[in-house]
């Protein structure tokens, strides 16, 4: 006969209540190092949701909406407002804008005719003033449509809405490295129905507007935390736009916008150039993801026939001092590498025209 003992039960009784305590204590001391942690990284990295800066703000007050391609300058600013923004060490001149809201040289605005459109973000906007001055050189007009903050969908946008019946000779097409991820963006903010600034927390280059359960609670329990991996993050990333580099969805959105840019140019008899721009990075020390991925962009493009662009990246590499054709702060050209760049597209424009005029007529054999 088998008899029951209780006293048989005790030790594995007392094994789980070890466990339960164990984990007890585990989830205790987890909660005490992330109360502790919140606090600290709130008072470190002084948390409290996206504030943006003075400068941002300056920047904020010149601009508006637009419904297309999300934002514009304020339309017809004279340089005689004397209005000029203090970013880092960037060098502005007083900003001077055309009736749809790009920044020009005063003296572009008053040509009927255009012989080089330029089209991009904020290095060719920043250069619009250098490149008239380079082509006025070589009897030639420029005019700029690039805007900041802006990807190659918006580029296609700007052409298509405000080219009306003009014909430059040259469009050229500065695509960054940011491009990739400002594409995403575009995208996003085209299926959220609100208007740029309003998506973007208020400003130009705000974060996007997101109410999902995640942000909630990252944004308002955990604000600290987030604040410190944002931070331990851009540590790691430096310079570059990103760690991992673009997506295969990034790439194939930047190629198919790149692609339109250039079926229109072709319809209004313009000949596209598309200009890879090196980040600070790729000049001065190692080709960045986003600059690896251009050979993908120029591989696929070259598919629906032959490409003309130019790659600034090695001719930067190359030059003597690459660190300074870029603010020491700030990683935007400075007046160095604006003129530098300008001299090598329009020097690309010199060469190709000189071999098309060597070239017998269509249909006739060398």
């Amino acid at each position: 006969m088998t008899y029951f003992n209780e006293f048989d039960q005790k030790p594995a009784k007392s094994a789980r209540s070890r466990q339960l305590t164990n984990i007890i204590l585990l989830v205790i001391t987890t909660l005490i190092v992330t109360a502790i942690g919140e606090g600290l990284f709130r008072y470190r990295f002084d948390s409290g949701g996206y504030q943006p800066p003075e400068t941002v703000l300056q920047i904020q007050n010149q601009l508006v909406t637009h419904p297309d391609y999300g934002f514009a300058w304020r339309p017809n600013v004279s340089k005689d407002e004397g209005i000029v923004f203090d970013v880092a060490d960037v060098e502005y001149e007083p900003l001077s804008t055309d009736a749809n809201g790009f920044i020009n040289h005063p003296d572009a605005l008053r040509n009927s005719t255009v012989d080089i459109l330029g089209l991009g973000d904020s290095f060719v906007e920043h250069a619009a003033h250098t490149w008239f001055e380079l082509a006025k050189d070589r009897r030639l007009k420029y005019y700029s449509m690039a805007l900041h903050r802006t990807a190659p969908p918006q580029y296609a946008q700007i052409l298509k809405a405000h080219i009306g019946g003009g014909k430059p000779k040259w469009i050229v097409i500065g695509l960054f490295e940011n491009d990739f991820v400002e594409t995403s963006d575009f995208q996003q903010w085209q299926e959220s129905e609100l208007d740029w600034f309003e998506y973007h927390s208020g400003t130009w280059c705000g974060p996007p507007v997101d109410e999902s359960f995640s942000t909630s609670l990252r944004d308002g329990l955990f604000q600290g935390w987030s604040a410190a991996f944002k931070n331990v993050r851009a540590n790691i990333r430096g310079g570059r736009t990103t760690i991992t580099g673009p997506s295969d969805e990034e790439i194939e959105s930047v190629t198919n916008a790149l692609r339109d840019i250039r079926t229109f140019a072709k319809e209004i008899d313009s000949r596209p150039l598309i200009v890879f721009i090196p980040s600070k990075p790729t000049a001065t020390q190692a080709f960045t993801n986003e600059a690896e991925a251009y050979d993908a962009v120029i591989g696929a493009l070259r598919k629906n026939g032959p490409l003309e662009f130019l790659d600034l990246g090695p001719a930067f590499r190359a030059h003597s001092n690459p660190k300074s054709l870029y603010y020491e702060i700030d990683g935007h050209w400075n007046a160095t590498g604006m003129t530098f760049a300008g001299q090598l597209i329009l020097d690309y424009m010199r060469r190709a025209e000189i071999v098309e005029k060597q070239l017998p007529p269509k249909g006739e054999a060398m």
